[in-house]
């Protein structure tokens, strides 16, 4: 086994590790007389993907007993997120959500989904960037703007973003567990390779730049 540094990595749960859109389309599809996918589901704005409206009407699906109960796992999230923890870095779990859903987000779904995560690594956080992490794993371009390696899972909502685009930035897409693990295995023994406490701020966007270069490379 390749040496690593040990790193903090904070995860989203909505879509991220949990297929949240999916279940919400089911329920306006029936609420409004929609024929909706998840591939039309296009913006991060709820305006734009429902027009006309409300805000209320539209996240009433996550306020209802056992709307939570129904959302499935991203596919082999539970494999990757093992593997990341057998691997001694410390994850910790970043949701925004309403205090009304609370309860039954982590305890009606994530805690069945994860039951290996102790929740005492799960919080409710509406800016991420207020987090110390070296790897943020989020699905919200918005959340992926702090001091840290950010990836974002591909979904229709985020692909008019181009914020893994460009020289200086400093997010990678991907497209499954398997890649995330890997751009976080990758990552982690770079930095150690390098010894980047000795050198942090030019070592640490070094190896951002060498990240997205070798990803960039392979894809």
């Amino acid at each position: 086994m390749k040496d690593r540094r040990k790193l903090i990595v904070c995860v989203d749960m909505d879509d991220t590790v949990e297929q949240l859109t999916r279940a919400w389309v089911a329920h306006t599809n029936r609420m409004f007389g929609l024929d909706m996918t998840v591939e039309d589901w296009t913006s991060w704005e709820l305006s734009e993907v429902f027009p006309g409206h409300s805000y209320d009407e539209i996240i009433e699906p996550l306020r209802r007993p056992g709307f939570w109960k129904g959302v499935e796992m991203v596919p082999e999230a539970d494999i990757y997120l093992r593997r990341l923890m057998d691997d001694g870095h410390e994850i910790y779990f970043a949701t925004a959500a309403e205090h009304v859903s609370w309860h039954a987000k982590v305890y009606d779904m994530f805690l069945k989904l994860f039951p290996f995560v102790n929740e005492r690594n799960i919080m409710n956080i509406w800016n991420k960037s207020l987090l110390r992490c070296d790897v943020m794993v989020d699905d919200g371009p918005h959340n992926l703007l702090g001091d840290y390696l950010g990836i974002m899972p591909d979904m229709p909502h985020n692909r008019s973003s181009d914020i893994d685009k460009g020289p200086t930035s400093t997010v990678i897409r991907a497209h499954s567990w398997e890649e995330i693990y890997r751009i976080i295995d990758d990552y982690a023994a770079y930095l150690h390779a390098r010894n980047s406490t000795q050198q942090h701020s030019r070592s640490y966007f070094d190896a951002l730049q060498y990240m997205k270069e070798k990803r960039h490379g392979q894809g």
